[in-house]
């Protein structure tokens, strides 16, 4: 599989990981908003968009950018570096929501439902 997709798949996970993981910790913490959960989706959406948008017209026109090295760097280049690049923000973000998770206070009424419904 070529590198270019799997950095996009693995940035798809990490954002989808950290939209969940940020639901169930302000459901957690009782602090649940619509309107930030909707925000985050679109941001997330709007986000891919722009990158796949921006990735596929430097495979159209890869544009040499500069030299470094003796190595000429391209609009595909950076296109590349933006992905990885975003990898690691939401990778950060990702391990901070699993750290606060571990944290967090769970309400006793959750716990209640939980041992109530058996599923949950």
């Amino acid at each position: 599989m070529p590198e270019c997709i799997t950095i996009v798949l693995s940035l798809v996970c990490l954002m989808i990981a950290n939209i969940i993981m940020g639901k169930k910790l302000a459901d957690f913490r009782q602090e649940y908003n619509k309107e930030k959960l909707v925000g985050g989706i679109s941001k997330a959406a709007f986000f891919l968009i722009g990158l796949a948008l921006t990735y596929s017209s430097t495979l159209i026109y890869p544009m040499e950018v500069a030299e470094v090295n003796g190595q000429m760097v391209t609009t595909l280049t950076g296109a590349t570096i933006l992905i990885k690049a975003a990898n690691l923000v939401y990778a950060g973000k990702v391990l901070m929501k699993i750290k606060d998770l571990l944290v967090v206070n769970v309400p006793v009424s959750s716990l209640t439902e939980i041992n109530k419904d058996g599923e949950k």
